[in-house]
């Protein structure tokens, strides 16, 4: 006996396009048992109006409400999701600057604050030399390898 799975995996896959587009289809036109006309979904008045159970509208409202309610649980998680990856963002940033502040300590020693004050300086010039110059960044034209 060939199971679903098998079936499936078997037939569905090599004749997938089939499939799709007799999903696609569109719906023949009704037939008209008094007159024998055919007739297009257009033509059908609108006295035939779709009937629906109590239960079905309460099942159809209570899955739209499950829905918006997931779908603002989605929005609420991604939003603490957020400020927690801001939070830790900001965390590993300080610890970074402590860590290397530390390591610079120890390797320095008592001259880290001269150091330090030389490391501001050249940066201070390198930025003001880099405003006031404006130079063309490297390669000016594309590589074509």
């Amino acid at each position: 006996m060939l199971r679903f799975g098998a079936f499936h995996a078997a037939h569905f896959q090599a004749h997938a396009p089939f499939f799709r587009a007799i999903v696609s289809l569109p719906e023949p036109p009704h037939e008209d048992a008094e007159n024998d006309v055919l007739r297009s979904d257009e033509d059908v008045e609108d006295d035939e109006e779709l009937q629906m159970s109590e239960e079905a509208i309460a099942f159809l409202a209570a899955s739209a409400a499950r829905r918006k309610a997931l779908r603002e649980e989605r929005h609420r998680l991604a939003r603490l999701e957020g400020q927690q990856r801001k939070q830790t963002d900001a965390k590993k940033r300080r610890h970074a600057a402590e860590d290397k502040d530390k390591d610079e300590r120890r390797l320095y020693g008592d001259a880290y604050d001269d150091v330090r004050k030389l490391e501001r300086a050249v940066d201070d010039k390198f930025e003001l030399l880099h405003k006031t110059l404006k130079p063309v960044l490297w390669p000016e034209t594309p590589l074509c390898l």
